[in-house]
């Protein structure tokens, strides 16, 4: 299964939290960050060019056109030479969600599509180049003394609208996100001028501010795979989760469980298993019902990491050392943990990387994992990691057939000094 991996794992110098608010301040300016220097109340979309749009690959391959639109009904989609109305997903709805959710499903011959004479990013045939993000939004959580704050309006300390800018420019194959979308949850505190005039809570001016807006760039560029995060929860974020980002068919009620399913991507890619792991950390049942599907040298990506130390006071973070994939899976991606590692298991485990520090509050962390998985019978190669803002991108070469991938990290302040994290993983 990875009898052809070569791995070159190690951790670098940490970068020095200067450097970094410096980097993403100079990045900032000369990149644009018109998205997140707007205040952050709901932009109107009266001009068809600014509407959300975007493409995303769902269950069985699966291709669908979302547009989000402030009209009275869904725009029309051409699709090669054929002109046809989209279909609506979700009517506006006064109050929370006063915007129409538009989709069609595109054949899998699609060759080009456009709304409103705007081109949509369409899958390539092959791929050489993905990035991966998680935990994107802005924390504003929790009450009274115990409020956990991001300055939102502070490009610099909310990073994700540089993050997303800067991975539109690398123009990558496909964008997949390992969940948590929706981070304002509770109203801005009086005192914190940071994150002013915020909306907060399910509703779509906070999808708006928290990850639409920001990733407008991103979602113009490439299409994108929506994994959910326990953020999206039915009792937190779930409601604009299926509005917005399920691949699925809108259900008339909110569920915390939906079935994984199977993403193939070309003659020469891997699979990709996409699993809901937002209710809880992955069980031997849920590894069960990923092996009904078959995968074949598949990538695994789930929200909440397999394993994973769990920390005093976050039972959601899960050590599963009886856990073990099942055949034809050959790597994990997950998010949760708001911080860059790779975790090279030694047999049978399959590496799994960490990827939840594209823009929400980071968790710093030690270099005590290795020890501490060793401790719970878990023995590791190596561990390597960032403590830094940043995304995944791997990345393999022509000829495709047998070619490695090379899996690293770019964090935020080597943009501008192209030193490259030398935290990475060649399989």
């Amino acid at each position: 299964m990875m009898k052809q991996r070569k791995n070159t794992l190690f951790l670098m110098r940490p970068l020095n939290h200067v450097r970094v608010v410096f980097f993403a301040l100079l990045i900032c300016l000369s990149h644009g960050c018109s998205h997140a220097e707007k205040k952050t109340q709901s932009r109107p979309l009266t001009d068809p060019q600014d509407w959300p749009m975007w493409v995303e690959i769902g269950p069985d391959t699966t291709l669908t056109a979302r547009a989000i639109v402030e009209a009275d009904r869904c725009p029309t989609i051409k699709i090669d030479a054929q002109e046809i109305s989209m279909d609506t997903r979700a009517p506006a709805e006064a109050g929370r969600y006063p915007v129409l959710t538009c989709e069609k499903i595109l054949p899998a011959t699609t060759t080009h599509a456009s709304i409103s004479g705007r081109a949509l990013p369409l899958p390539k045939k092959d791929l050489t180049k993905i990035v991966v993000i998680g935990d994107t939004g802005c924390r504003i959580a929790g009450k009274g003394s115990d409020t956990r704050v991001q300055a939102c309006n502070d490009p610099t300390k909310w990073t994700f609208p540089v993050v997303a800018k800067a991975i539109a420019d690398a123009q990558p194959d496909l964008v997949i996100h390992v969940g948590d979308y929706l981070y304002r949850e509770v109203p801005c505190p009086a005192d914190q001028p940071g994150c002013a005039k915020s909306p907060s809570g399910d509703r779509w001016a906070t999808w708006d501010a928290d990850f639409f807006s920001p990733a407008d760039p991103l979602l113009r560029v490439a299409p994108w795979i929506f994994v959910r995060g326990n953020h999206e929860l039915c009792a937190r974020a779930g409601a604009g989760w299926f509005r917005f980002l399920d691949a699925r068919a809108l259900s008339q009620a909110c569920s915390d469980e939906t079935p994984p399913y199977l993403v193939h991507t070309g003659d020469h890619g891997p699979e990709f298993l996409i699993t809901d792991s937002a209710p809880g950390p992955l069980t031997q049942k849920s590894l069960a019902a990923l092996a009904e599907l078959s995968p074949h040298h598949a990538w695994l990506f789930t929200h909440r990491p397999i394993w994973f130390p769990s920390a005093k006071g976050k039972p959601d973070l899960s050590m599963g050392p009886h856990l073990i994939p099942p055949h034809g899976i050959d790597l994990v991606f997950a998010g949760h943990v708001h911080s860059f590692r790779i975790i090279d298991f030694k047999k049978p485990r399959v590496p799994e990387i960490i990827a939840g520090n594209s823009g929400t509050q980071l968790t710093p962390l030690d270099d005590a994992l290795a020890a501490e998985f060793t401790k719970n019978k878990m023995p590791v190669r190596s561990v390597c990691g960032e403590n830094d803002f940043g995304f995944l991108t791997l990345e393999r070469s022509a000829p495709l057939k047998n070619t490695k991938w090379k899996v690293f990290e770019t964090p935020l302040a080597s943009l501008e000094n192209h030193t490259l994290s030398s935290c990475r993983l060649e399989y």
